[in-house]
């Protein structure tokens, strides 16, 4: 296909054909008013970026939450293990309350 025969779809970026009615990744309707599109777009990559860096702060804090356990359990009890058990609940519990509000977020906007 060459590039006179393509055009990228507004919602998901993806290239389609020139004439698609409905786009073949997101299956979105292309005939319509595509005035919101740019703004759904965005927004998507918004959430999407949101997501992984909670997942990541949740995952992270759970790490060094069980490395603390781990290491309090082996009787090596240095003082460390503590501030790596109590590090570690406060960075997962806020990474897990941002991820949920993440998701929450992003049904609510789904309607």
């Amino acid at each position: 296909m060459t590039q006179e025969q393509t055009k990228k779809c507004p919602f998901c970026a993806e290239e389609i054909k020139a004439d698609a009615i409905v786009c073949r990744y997101c299956q979105r309707d292309l005939s319509g008013d595509l005035s919101g599109a740019v703004a759904v777009n965005k927004t998507s990559k918004k959430i999407k970026k949101h997501f992984i860096n909670s997942t990541i702060l949740f995952v992270s804090g759970c790490v060094l939450f069980f490395s603390g356990i781990i290491s309090f359990f082996e009787n090596r009890n240095d003082g460390m293990s503590m501030i790596r058990i109590m590090l570690g609940s406060v960075i997962g519990i806020v990474g897990m309350i941002w991820l949920l509000a993440v998701i929450i977020k992003n049904y609510w906007d789904r309607g």
